[in-house]
């Protein structure tokens, strides 16, 4: 029993990593072993699978059509060998015979990101870099009569042979063309637009910090006077971008976003962080012989997820580029809503309270920085909290308007109060 354990327990071991890898295709690199796409994969189809339907299904030709051929591989003698579709089935050719398969795996480019080309292939060619390959041989096609036959190109053949079936019956040649998959070296993201509808923001934290304090005194002067200071501060940021699947991971990444300072280089899949530039203000109160007043500043730490769209160019040895539609979740941290805040005046002296005319000023000397609650998704939540401060005032005691009319209805009963007191005394 315990053997017998130990024997399923063995199998399974083996097995696992077999069938979760099953889906990865392999580009041969410099360095002789074999890589895993970032972007490709085989996708299983069956007798019954139309696989002009599968998402980016690779056609032997120049486009698909009622007629085409797709780049496939079946199980045979087991191995996975590399073939082409015909009548829905897997046309693979092995040791000069032909076998057909109602269960395969087409190649696909789900996510569209990965450039394929056709490269010319002779037997006095070597095998290119990002050749795609399965134990030894590659996809490859070769030309009939303006038709285009898929199979493999087997390197144990000699100085390699190009296989097919055409008509039922195996092909060879040793001239073709060998799929090849050309990682880009570096992307660019540009035109980012958040995908509208408060409904899919999350807001992750929103809290109080402090950027700066200081203390404005009248010490020198003799009279009342307005004392000013510079305040200084900075505007930290940390942008992260999702994964996206078929991106490859780690590459040199500039992303360009408006509410950034400028572009900004760093590597995919991994968190930006930095600062805007040092931002001053120029703060003022009006304050009377031998007092002082105490300021803080202070802002709203935004953490943030949304969704969005965005344009992503990928860069090649070559020089060419490829533009691709990229959409994923942008998580984005920063301070806004910044305000100054003064104590109640003190006298120097004994530290009691003093009193005040109160006139303050803030200055900005820095270009202001865009608030990221200018983006479309937080206009509706800002008007509605503006129309909700609204409410709130017209209720708040404290309010600068609230405060304002409950004085002048204190000032109308107390005006009434000494006229009934007066009569009193009259009479």
């Amino acid at each position: 029993m315990m053997a017998h354990y130990y024997n399923c327990l063995f199998l399974f071991t083996v097995l696992l990593p077999y069938t979760c890898s099953q889906d990865a295709v392999h580009v041969k690199s410099p360095y002789g072993l074999g890589l895993t796409s970032s972007t490709l994969r085989w996708t299983s189809a069956f007798i019954d699978t139309d696989s002009a339907e599968i998402d980016g299904v690779t056609v032997n030709g120049e486009a698909g059509g009622v007629n085409s051929s797709y780049i496939c591989r079946a199980r045979h003698g087991g191995h996975n060998i590399i073939g082409s579709t015909h009548a829905r089935l897997c046309q693979i050719a092995y040791f000069g015979e032909v076998f057909s398969y109602p269960s395969f795996e087409v190649l696909t480019n789900p996510s569209s990101f990965a450039r394929l080309d056709w490269q010319l292939w002779t037997r006095f060619y070597l095998i290119p870099d990002g050749a795609l390959e399965t134990r030894l041989s590659y996809v490859s096609r070769f030309k009939v009569d303006d038709v285009y036959y898929g199979g493999r190109l087997d390197s144990t053949l000699g100085r390699g042979k190009l296989l097919t079936v055409i008509d039922g019956v195996v092909k060879e040649t040793t001239e073709g063309e060998i799929l090849v998959e050309t990682e880009p070296i570096a992307y660019e993201i540009t035109d980012f637009k958040y995908t509208s509808g408060t409904t899919k923001l999350k807001i992750l934290v929103d809290e109080e910090v402090l950027l700066d304090e200081a203390t404005l005194s009248n010490e020198e002067s003799d009279s009342t006077s307005t004392v000013s200071t510079i305040v200084s501060y900075d505007i930290p940021y940390k942008v992260y971008l999702a994964h996206v699947r078929g991106l490859v991971k780690g590459l040199n990444t500039t992303i360009s976003l408006s509410t950034l300072p400028g572009p900004i280089t760093t590597n995919w899949g991994r968190e930006v962080e930095g600062k805007f530039s040092r931002q001053t203000k120029e703060v003022s109160y009006e304050l009377a012989k031998g007092t002082l007043v105490n300021l803080t500043l202070t802002g709203r730490r935004i953490v943030q997820e949304a969704p969005y769209t965005a344009k992503l160019f990928a860069k090649y040895p070559d020089g060419k580029e490829v533009i691709h539609n990229l959409e994923g979740v942008m998580k984005t941290e920063w301070v806004t809503q910044i305000k100054v805040e003064y104590t109640h005046p003190h006298f120097i002296a004994n530290n009691t309270l003093a009193p005040t005319t109160q006139r303050t000023t803030t200055t900005t000397s820095e270009k202001k920085i865009r608030d990221y609650s200018d983006y479309d998704y937080m206009d509706q939540q800002n008007d509605d909290s503006d129309a909700v401060n609204e409410d709130e005032r017209s209720k708040d005691p404290y309010s600068l308007q609230a405060y304002s009319g409950s004085r002048s209805v204190n000032s109308c009963s107390f005006t009434a109060s000494l006229i009934l007191l007066l009569l009193y005394c009259i009479i």
